[in-house]
């Protein structure tokens, strides 16, 4: 699995891939592009016979998306107990672990994979909290794996069912056995209740919406992040900012082709730039690690221009 030299996450760990929509912050999904990418790579096809990205995205009302269809790369199951460096993993960054199309036996080799892994962490990052905590005492639990929650705010239009939906995931996380407990605030697209608690949670990351087209791009509001960060600061959960957005770099005019999300934290409100991130390493134990911290780029480094993606030759 080739990546390239700088990720948010260093590897991705696609195993399995596809999805279907959720929720707003699901709406757009990087991962119906890369999916749609990779339905176009000779290497994949070649070593397939048949491309099984193709199954899994559709045109639906004129736009691509999800199809519903999923699929489990039999060949890439123990490719993480091939790599010897500790290495920070995201499990399936074109998919979600607890998609109901993921069978418990298929998700209990996965873990098996994990377990047996303890020098590298995964971090796990789901919509379906509902599934994760149902399934959660099925599995083994090792400190290594991380577990996470999206969040991506109340924005005032949002659907009462699913406002609730969205509401009951960090109450899920909560509860859950996991050792490191996170929450994604990304893509943050409305403000957070003030009376969320965050008891128990380790961790948090914010960022605004990352959208290839500026005007469809759903704005962050600041203070939406400020308050987040409150809010995390209250409850002993570390707050991180990976980026402000799309729609906040072309209105500041800071939008360039290698920066397209306001990751660069050099023009950032002066109060912001102290919780800049550029990596998860920054925020891993070294006791879990198994090595020191390694350096990171100073504040206001250019950032790479696809953290968090997993830019993996097969995905």
């Amino acid at each position: 699995m080739k990546t390239a030299t700088k990720h948010y996450r260093e590897k991705t760990w696609n195993v399995v891939v596809g999805c279907s929509r959720v929720s707003a912050g699901c709406d757009p999904c990087y991962a119906i592009g890369e999916c749609q990418r990779m339905s176009g790579n000779p290497a994949i096809t070649k070593k397939h016979g048949v491309n099984p990205y193709l199954a899994l995205v559709q045109i639906k009302n004129g736009k691509m998306d999800f199809s519903g269809k999923l699929h489990f790369f039999e060949d890439r199951l123990e490719a993480p107990l091939k790599v010897k460096q500790p290495t920070v993993w995201f499990v399936n960054s074109l998919s979600d672990m607890y998609h109901p199309e993921v069978s418990l036996d298929t998700l209990k080799r996965i873990f098996e994979v994990m377990n047996r892994a303890d020098r590298h962490i995964f971090d796990i990052l789901t919509k379906r909290a509902d599934r994760m905590a149902g399934l959660s005492d099925k599995l083994t639990w090792t400190p290594n794996i991380w577990q996470g929650v999206t969040f991506e705010g109340i924005p005032e239009n949002m659907a009462a069912g699913q406002r609730k939906a969205v509401l009951s995931r960090i109450p899920a996380l909560r509860e859950h056995p996991a050792n490191v407990k996170f929450i994604s605030f990304e893509p943050l697209i409305g403000p957070i209740p003030p009376d969320l608690d965050l008891t128990g949670i380790d961790w948090a990351f914010f960022g605004g919406e990352s959208h290839p087209t500026i005007s469809e791009a759903r704005p962050m509001e600041l203070q939406w992040l400020r308050d987040g960060i409150a809010l995390c600061e209250s409850h002993g959960c570390k707050p991180h900012v990976k980026q402000l957005g799309t729609a906040w770099a072309a209105a500041n005019g800071n939008w360039r082709p290698k920066d397209k999300a306001g990751k660069d934290s050099l023009p950032w409100p002066e109060d912001l730039r102290p919780y800049a991130i550029h990596s998860l390493r920054e925020v891993t134990p070294d006791d879990l690690s198994g090595r020191p911290t390694v350096d990171q780029p100073p504040l206001g480094a250019p950032p790479c221009s696809n953290c968090g993606l997993g830019d993996t030759l097969e995905g």
